[in-house]
């Protein structure tokens, strides 16, 4: 997942996955963010429900208690067919059709 605009002081490990456990199970922290080398946005792998929600934005509180709303985009969300309701092919692909 992405978090454009969070702020950097937010990109260390220990927060990046405490901001990461409300969607899911942190997997991997990007590299380029851990180094603060990109400045577009902070990049986290992030294991979830494959039917479950997806969070447009996520709100905690940083360590002066006040509450931070950070705005959520995933690069990648599995398909799922409309026909079958199964995962891994879209309807034009169904076999059961």
């Amino acid at each position: 997942m992405r978090l454009p605009t969070l702020d950097k002081r937010y990109w260390g490990a220990k927060a990046l996955s405490k901001i990461a456990s409300l969607i899911g199970t942190p997997i991997m922290i990007d590299q380029l963010t851990l180094r603060k080398e990109r400045i577009a946005f902070a990049r986290v792998l992030v294991e979830m429900e494959i039917g479950g929600r997806k969070p447009e934005k996520v709100v905690f509180e940083n360590e002066c208690g006040q509450v931070i709303e950070q705005i959520v985009k995933y690069e990648w969300q599995p398909v799922k067919c409309n026909s079958c309701s199964n995962y891994d092919h879209e309807s034009s692909n169904c076999k059961k059709q």
